[in-house]
């Protein structure tokens, strides 16, 4: 963009330099996602009509309302350009456009960067902010990090989009207030986590962002093993850790057999076909029906549900998932038959297994 281009834009639109965001649109069309937040000012220059105007019209929509409002200004270089009033553009229409413009998107969620969300935090841990908040250390913050996170997790479960946003932005508080609690103490920031995470996504996926070539989903698995692997040995910390070592014990244990099976796997230690993984499970009901102390039943037991848990992996379903709706739907239909009986004037402890039974099929039927 000329200089005198956007000294114009800047002196028509109020603004001072260091507010916005310049963005080419050449270099906007090659993205995958718009490299700014819709909380600023922002100016896309060089905008050409046709298919360059139709991606950065379906790259602005994944941040922007639609009808959100922005301002397109000719360029000097365009001939018969007289600098007039810039014309009204609605984020819907951009792609429309029949010339070459400059854009200016001005903030349409003021609220919503991750910058103005890090300082509220900042702000919460000052000494002009929240007793509360001010105490807290990544200890104390251990029971919330977990409560947030199963209550994604249900969200999940629920298939309820609005729930889920909600509950993903009581997790991100949780991340940004470790990461605010060790950027006090000298450790890291978040723009160093985001760092951290942005290489570590760039480096094991080499059959995106070079020229290796992966096959399918499996080759994938298989290479990230190798390449983390190697990060061990290059960063000299737990070179000598296993492939199970870095699995969190504390996680709920159907989800750690399952998270055990697919480390094992990726390193070949699986079967080849589903049908001895089915077979695995029959032996150990068998195995269970004759065991003849509470010990062995115990193991038993163990063996079985591992067994379950693997042929729910080869099912590609998560076992812990599969149990959580099982519980929510046992939960729907019992609660169903002690409404029942209580229209009937009854007690479930004095109906009979048959009586409740029916019931249970009556809950079944209604999408219980």
């Amino acid at each position: 963009m000329p200089f005198s281009d956007l000294s114009y834009l800047l002196e028509t639109l109020k603004l001072d330099a260091a507010q916005l965001t310049l963005v080419d649109g050449n270099h906007l069309k090659s993205s995958y996602y718009p490299p700014f937040s819709p909380a600023g000012h922002v100016i896309v220059f060089d905008i050409l009509p046709g298919e360059q105007a139709k991606k950065i019209e379906y790259l602005l929509s994944k941040i922007y309302p639609l009808d959100h409002f922005c301002f397109g200004f000719v360029p000097s270089d365009q001939p018969g350009s007289d600098w007039g009033q810039p014309s009204k553009i609605p984020i819907h229409a951009i792609g429309g456009i029949n010339s070459k413009i400059d854009l200016y998107i001005p903030p349409a969620l003021p609220d919503s960067s991750l910058e103005s969300f890090q300082n509220l935090i900042a702000h919460l841990r000052s000494p002009q902010g929240c007793p509360w908040d001010r105490e807290q250390t990544h200890q104390s913050l251990r029971p919330n990090l977990l409560e947030e996170t199963y209550e994604v997790l249900n969200t999940l479960d629920e298939q309820d989009s609005a729930d889920l946003m909600e509950e993903l932005g009581d997790l991100l508080l949780q991340i940004v207030l470790h990461s605010q609690i060790a950027n006090e103490s000298g450790e890291f920031n978040l723009s160093q986590v985001i760092q951290g995470i942005y290489k570590k996504i760039m480096y094991r996926h080499p059959h995106v962002f070079k020229d290796e070539k992966i096959e399918d989903a499996k080759g994938v698995i298989r290479k990230w093993e190798e390449l983390k692997s190697v990060e061990r040995l290059e960063n000299g910390r737990n070179k000598d850790q296993g492939i199970l070592e870095s699995i969190p014990r504390n996680m709920p244990a159907l989800s750690l057999a399952q998270e055990y099976q697919k480390r094992a796997a990726r390193v070949g230690f699986d079967w080849s076909e589903i049908q001895p993984v089915m077979d695995k499970v029959n032996e150990e009901l068998i195995e269970l029906n004759i065991a003849s102390t509470q010990m062995r039943k115990e193991e038993e037991l163990g063996d079985l549900l591992f067994a379950v848990v693997n042929l729910a992996r080869w099912l590609n379903v998560d076992a812990e998932s599969a149990l959580r709706k099982m519980t929510s739907r046992f939960y729907s239909r019992f609660t169903f038959i002690e409404q029942q009986a209580g229209k009937m004037g009854k007690k479930l402890q004095n109906m009979t297994l048959k009586e409740m039974d029916s019931f249970w099929e009556l809950a079944k039927e209604q999408g219980l």
